[in-house]
């Protein structure tokens, strides 16, 4: 995949954003910042069903169940460990797989 480099002017408080995200998870700004314009970029033919799914069952809820299940938090932990689970996710998809001399598939380094 080719890329295109591009020079960005963020607002002060959306690099404090991108910057926290960096030191919980590790990454660098680019891929951090990366992620998000891919994130706001996907269009639904590029979703799995599950969340399509999800989303038109929600279609036929009283505005009481959705406001309820809005107001549901999840707890610290449980935001980091499926933030971990995401951020993981991304980055296997960004690898490029390579095949060994045995025809497997493994993730590019």
């Amino acid at each position: 995949m080719s890329a295109h480099a591009i020079t960005l002017h963020l607002p002060a408080a959306l690099y404090e954003h991108f910057r926290k995200r960096v030191e919980w998870t590790h990454r660098s700004l680019e891929d951090e910042v990366l992620d998000a314009v891919a994130a706001a970029a996907s269009v639904e033919g590029e979703l799995s069903s599950e969340p399509i799914s999800a989303i038109e069952a929600m279609e036929h809820l009283a505005d009481e169940e959705l406001w309820r299940l809005a107001s549901e938090t999840l707890s610290e932990e449980s935001r980091q460990e499926l933030a971990a689970l995401h951020f993981k996710q991304q980055d296997e998809r960004a690898r490029p797989q390579r095949r060994c001399s045995s025809g497997e598939a493994h993730q590019g380094i």
